[in-house]
């Protein structure tokens, strides 16, 4: 029996769906490197149906993320969600808000910038809103907050890398402007390979392996303590009878080497006197 929240297609419901499941970050620079950052992320899907024609009237698609840390970590965890929804009565889409209308995409996810993981989720957006194909694009709007000379041109390709193409308010500059009229078929989804350095995870699956990584780490500090006893009863040993102690080393490092030097000479001895 699995729960329905936790894995994929589970609820038959056609009113709402939820899907939870943990994000593995690495640096996309390193993909076979150790994991730098786990998210939570729960899709939520919401629509409306027209009580006339019973076609979908409204919809929406939420992505919410939340970075997972230690409960005393001194980083800032970040958390919020992606928009994507569809509006039958202005027959129009969005990537970036409820209700069809326009907007702009914020990752609030501190430290983790460059991570593709705005790619991973605006990617998912892009891809549910196609199924309106002849859907008018609502436009996005590039805020002049956002572009600073580090991120300036890294935001701009953020949106163009989908086919979304902008007008500029100063084409040399690029900090700001507006989206160019298009429909949800314009739209193209990235390689999943853009983002190959996130990596999904069912929830029961990521418990399973915090529970496995815990009885390993249980087993070593098991095996440590054990070797720390044996340690303490040793010293303790020592402080009692240190003579006692002295002379039971000598002999462990000395009789190796004198039974050694015994069995050999009585070698020599045997074939001294088979052949004399």
């Amino acid at each position: 029996m699995t729960i329905p929240s936790f894995t994929q297609n589970a609820i038959n419901d056609q009113r709402s769906s939820s899907q939870i499941q943990i994000l593995e970050v690495r640096d996309p620079k390193n993909i076979t490197s150790a994991p730098v950052a786990w998210l939570a992320l729960e899709r939520v899907v919401k629509f409306t149906l027209n009580p006339s024609t019973g076609e979908i009237a409204n919809a929406s698609l939420h992505l919410h993320y939340h970075r997972i840390l230690p409960e005393f970590s001194l980083l800032s965890a970040g958390g919020d969600r992606f928009i994507g929804s569809y509006c039958a009565a202005t027959n129009s889409v969005s990537v970036t808000s409820d209700g069809g209308t326009g907007g702009t995409v914020f990752l609030s996810l501190p430290g983790l910038e460059g991570f593709k993981i705005g790619t991973y989720l605006l990617n998912q957006i892009v891809t549910w809103v196609k199924q309106w194909p002849d859907a008018r694009l609502s436009n996005i709007s590039l805020n002049e907050i956002q572009a600073t000379d580090e991120n300036r041109e890294r935001r701009n390709r953020f949106y163009e890398q989908f086919g979304i193409k902008f007008s500029y308010d100063d084409d040399k500059t690029r900090k700001s402007g507006r989206s160019l009229s298009m429909v949800a078929n314009d739209l193209t989804p990235v390689d999943r390979e853009k983002s190959s350095n996130i990596t999904e995870i069912q929830v029961d699956k990521f418990i399973s392996g915090l529970f496995s990584g815990k009885e390993k780490s249980d087993r070593l500090i098991a095996e440590k303590s054990r070797s720390i006893e044996l340690l303490q009863n040793e010293l303790f040993s020592i402080k009692q009878q240190p003579l006692k102690w002295a002379l039971k080393r000598l002999a462990d490092q000395l009789i190796p080497p004198v039974t050694l030097a015994l069995i050999f000479a009585a070698v020599v001895g045997m074939i001294w006197l088979r052949f004399r």
